[in-house]
């Protein structure tokens, strides 16, 4: 009688073991999104985790200018400026015609304190997307802190009074 009460015990828990070796485990590695595991690390505030999924989703899928800027963030919040850095640069060079990557640019530059660069890429994504006013005003912003302030004011003007520059700037019928 005592045999069989170690044996029971003994298949369900073999049983278990063989139910967690095949049931797989949901990560990026194994269909979902490349970058969810390293988003859901990030949200969780796990940075180190989130940093290294990043990578391995990299590994997978190079060309992926989202994946580039994901990696920027997280990589970024590491303190990995450099390679942050280069994410950024991948980003804008994969998907040169996205203005949240030349705006992403603009604001990494800015928190680096690199005015000059971060102008360059304000620039670039206002120029990409000339009737969103979150990017234009981010323009004007970098503009100002470059010393162009004459840019910055026209820039403002412009979204300030969509109708035309003239009457925003008291060259409107009196």
């Amino acid at each position: 009688m005592p045999s069989r009460l170690v044996f029971i015990p003994g298949l369900v828990g073999l049983a278990l073991v063989l139910q967690a070796a095949c049931t797989p485990v949901p990560t990026a590695r194994n269909g979902r999104d490349a970058g969810s595991l390293a988003a859901a690390y990030a949200a969780a505030g796990r940075w180190v985790e989130a940093s290294r999924e990043i990578r391995i989703a990299l590994r997978r899928e190079p060309r992926n200018a989202s994946l580039h800027l994901q990696a920027a963030d997280i990589h970024e919040k590491v303190g990995a400026l450099l390679r942050a850095a280069e994410n950024l640069d991948s980003a804008t060079r994969l998907a040169p015609t996205d203005p949240g990557a030349w705006a992403a640019r603009a604001a990494f530059e800015t928190r680096r304190g690199r005015v000059d660069s971060a102008y360059v890429a304000a620039r670039r994504a206002h120029q990409l997307a000339p009737e969103d006013t979150e990017l234009a005003f981010a323009f004007a912003r970098a503009a100002e802190r470059a010393g162009l302030e004459e840019e910055a004011r026209a820039v403002r003007r412009r979204f300030a009074d969509p109708a035309g520059d003239a009457a925003a700037a008291g060259g409107g019928a009196e």
